[in-house]
């Protein structure tokens, strides 16, 4: 039994931005009058999110990714955690398959929360909002071609709208980065919107973080090349410096969360991250992307 017959008030809306895989096949093979097909081909994934949105008929629209699992009760709980918080969006972090590797491993255990709280921002692969909400605000932002979440939370936050998220609410993401190149290939594409935050609140930490580790490995770089110190005193200066960024974060989220992870692998993931986002800052400097 699915989700959606474990709830049976529920609508689905499978929106295809141009798979190969066969999943439209698959879908259309199995008519369903509680099912649509929607297809939104070369958009971004605001805008596909809204297509589906605009078509949907229900109190709550909720967003899932196409990548994901939900339990069969997650739907009742969905609902009774708008009731129980009347919160104007509910959702959490999603949680990985008990196997993952130690790359998507210790960046979970990084930042999942270590309890329910109300919150700037919730995950768009795991997010819920009330219709009416969503209408108010009009959707995501159709321009950006990532962090449609982080932009959505702070504008509903910036109106006055609660964003609630619930431990509870149990999704699991099955296609997460499993390697260090494919971490760095993935923050760098996620990095392409990171500019949809600061046009809210220009007090954006992660662009912030961002912007000082660059300066930081400039520093870093200046040190190594003109510093009249011996050779491994330079390359340590230097290693200090180009890691000042990322120890910062990881002790920030230590404290932020209550556990300190990993160390080394969790410095080592968050030096990937501010690097991938100044290949993204500079391929958003260069032209290539619409950001805003």
């Amino acid at each position: 039994m699915s989700a959606l017959d474990y709830y049976g008030e529920a609508e689905a809306i499978f929106c295809d931005n141009g798979s190969e895989d066969g999943t439209t096949a698959f879908f259309t093979s199995r008519p369903d009058p509680r099912t649509q097909v929607l297809h939104v081909p070369d958009a971004h994934i605001g805008a596909v999110r809204n297509a589906g949105a605009r078509i949907a008929t229900g109190d709550y629209l909720l967003f899932l990714d196409s990548d994901f699992t939900i339990p069969q009760a997650y739907l009742d709980s969905l609902v009774a955690t708008f009731r129980a918080t009347d919160a104007d969006a509910v959702g959490s972090r999603v949680v990985l398959p008990s196997r993952a590797p130690w790359v998507p491993r210790t960046w979970h255990q990084m930042h999942f929360p270590h309890k329910s709280s109300n919150v700037d921002w919730l995950n768009s692969a795991n997010f819920a909002v009330r219709r009416d909400v969503f209408q108010q605000i009009e959707g995501f932002s159709d321009s950006l071609e990532t962090g449609e979440d982080a932009e959505i939370g702070a504008r509903m936050t910036r109106n006055g709208y609660r964003l609630y998220q619930d431990l509870s609410l149990v999704v699991i993401h099955h296609r997460n980065p499993g390697t260090l190149s494919q971490f760095w290939r993935k923050e760098i594409w996620r990095g392409l919107g990171m500019f949809g935050t600061v046009r809210q609140n220009l007090f954006d930490k992660p662009v912030l973080m961002t912007f000082l580790h660059g300066v930081f490995l400039v520093f870093g770089l200046a040190v190594l090349a003109a510093s009249s110190q011996s050779i491994p005193v330079r390359v340590a200066e230097t290693l200090g410096l180009a890691l000042t960024v990322p120890v910062a974060a990881v002790i920030y989220r230590a404290a932020q969360n209550r556990r300190l992870v990993s160390p080394l692998r969790s410095v080592a993931l968050y030096f990937l991250y501010f690097t991938a986002r100044l290949v993204s800052l500079s391929r958003i400097i260069r032209g290539k992307i619409v950001s805003i």
